[in-house]
């Protein structure tokens, strides 16, 4: 090892390892007979950065290369559930308005509670750990896996079942709905699981002190929560609501990129940027039935037409690499806790595989506008005193140069954005009315899948629930009996949202485009609509 903070390294190696024995995660073994898959492994090194920005600790991690495992021999199951960020925010929301109290453990080395079920599973012996024998050389000699080591593909689900049968012998129940989320019904606890991170929620510290107590792994008590899933949380201790932001982790994007010293915008996306798509299959078919390379064919002579269908990147490798990078973390900021760049986000991800120097530019500016507003958050139980849920659904028709349209929901619970959704349609609709349906059908299933985590955590919601739509036309078939023509060609699933108004769990209300904040989803918006949609939407903490 050359790097200056050698010691460091080798200190954190040496922690592994004792963690590694401690658990008796493996057993040195003779060499199996040839034909045996023996796994390789490798360090992998990380930082731990408080919140000053400031290195807290050298972290070292000796993890399988499962990738090198093969399905139905050396591993069955790998599927294990992890929180997605509208279950975060739905969870710590009802928290906020319930005026709950919340602590946070981070288990011990998770996955070495986990043991190994009854497959033999062998890997060589941890590097610059080897055993030697009398004359110093190595042995030859590998590692039986006896737990769940990072990296093995069975891993996550190993750790998931063994947490999650300890959680029922401790009277704890997943919901039918969100297996992230358990409930002791009883001492009324709310438990919500991120891998090694789990937040307990409880009207009296008496019943969290009962879970730290009876919980039988080890684990460091973080107490009350100030990051979880990637972002920051702070409380406000009058009225109990809760901050969540992303500052710290929107500064690393702007400093990694470069534009630290650069002048902040005041948009994330120009009003005329123009995303040809790429991402179309040429197996695809229009809707004229039509193979896309047929139609290619048909406009050979007009480049400017076609060209979309078989883009290939204007900049340089190193540039188009890098973009993409940039586009996954930006991805992973937009759907945790920045709506307000949801819609750039998307229209740039169309880009990832052939980016021009217009997307370059354009995400630069999403940068810049991203260093201005660092500080901006969601004020999850924003509005305690009103904790219905509401919705707001739009489309902005056949802006995609595949003739598709572009979808977005947002959804609110006590005031805040707790749901939100902005993606290219799957279908060519072929009028507004019939994208603005389309979309109405993404929005009552988030709408319904919400609608039960909360009744099943014994949140009660009046029904039906309000969606907020600008589409006249499309409002208007909610109420007919009979098909319009509009839409009688869409497929039956799309139909679902006439019946979910018509048992009253959905109601569609009407309102101005301008009303609308599901717009901010859909297309880039003049400054002026922009930042007054974002204003519903957003938070700083600062702000009054």
């Amino acid at each position: 090892m050359k790097s200056e903070f050698k010691d460091k390294w080798h200190e954190a190696m040496k922690v592994q390892l004792g963690k590694l024995q401690d658990a008796k995660a493996y057993e040195i073994a003779p060499r199996p007979p040839s034909g045996c898959t023996v796994l390789p492994g490798k360090w992998v090194f990380d930082l731990k950065i408080n919140k000053d920005n400031e290195v807290q600790e050298f972290r070292a991690r000796w993890v399988i290369c499962g990738n090198r495992q093969r399905p139905g021999f050396d591993f069955q199951e790998s599927y294990a559930p992890v929180a997605r960020g509208e279950t975060m925010r739905l969870f710590l929301s009802m928290v906020a308005v319930n005026k709950m109290i919340i602590e946070q453990v981070d288990y011990t080395a998770a996955y070495l509670n986990a043991m190994i079920d009854d497959r033999v599973i062998y890997m060589r012996q941890l590097t610059g750990f080897e055993t030697r024998g009398l004359d110093g050389e190595k042995k030859d000699e590998i590692c039986l896996v006896l737990q769940a080591l990072y990296g093995l593909r069975q891993a996550g689900h190993l750790w998931y079942e063994t947490l999650a049968n300890a959680l029922r012998d401790m009277d704890f129940q997943p919901l039918l709905d969100e297996p992230c989320i358990w409930i002791h019904r009883e001492k009324q606890i709310w438990i919500l699981l991120y891998v090694d991170d789990t937040l307990i929620a409880a009207f009296k510290a008496a019943e969290i002190d009962w879970f730290k107590t009876m919980i039988p792994f080890r684990y460091k008590d973080l107490g009350k929560p100030a990051r979880f899933l990637g972002s920051s949380l702070s409380r406000n201790n009058e009225n109990g609501a809760i901050f969540l932001n992303q500052a710290a982790y929107t500064e690393e994007v702007v400093v990694k990129s470069g534009l630290q010293d650069a002048s902040h915008v005041y948009l994330p996306m120009k009003t005329g940027y123009k995303c040809p798509d790429i991402t179309r299959d040429p197996k695809d078919k229009d809707v004229r039935g039509q193979n896309n390379k047929d139609i290619q064919r048909e406009q050979n002579d007009d480049d400017d037409v076609a060209s979309w269908a078989y883009d290939k990147p204007s900049v340089s490798k190193e540039e188009a690499s890098a973009f993409m990078e940039d586009i996954g973390e930006l991805g992973w900021l937009a759907d945790k806790s920045r709506p307000d760049i949801a819609v750039a986000v998307n229209k740039l991800q169309r880009r990832t595989s052939a980016p021009r120097q217009e997307d370059i530019d354009a995400l630069k500016q999403l940068i810049r506008y991203l260093k201005g507003t660092k500080n901006l958050g969601i004020l999850l139980g924003r509005n305690g005193d009103n904790n219905d849920l509401v919705g707001y659904v739009d489309a902005s028709y056949q802006d995609c140069e595949d003739g598709k349209s572009t979808e977005a929901y947002i959804f609110f619970h006590a005031g805040s954005p707790i749901s939100w959704n902005s993606r290219k349609e799957e279908i060519v609709a072929r009028s507004s009315t019939s994208a603005e349906y389309v979309a109405m059908d993404g929005a009552v299933r988030e709408a319904m899948w919400l609608y039960k985590v909360m009744k099943q955590m014994g949140i009660h919601q009046d029904l039906p629930i309000t969606i907020f739509t600008d589409s006249d036309n499309a409002h208007t078939i909610m109420k007919k009996d009979n098909f319009a023509k509009a839409t009688k060609w869409l497929d039956a699933r799309y139909h679902f949202v006439r019946h979910a108004v018509r048992t009253g769990i959905i109601s569609f209300t009407l309102i101005p485009s301008a009303e609308n904040v599901a717009d901010a989803l859909t297309k880039p918006l003049g400054r002026e609509q922009f930042e007054r949609m974002r204003e519903i939407m957003m938070y700083s903490e600062g702000k009054k």
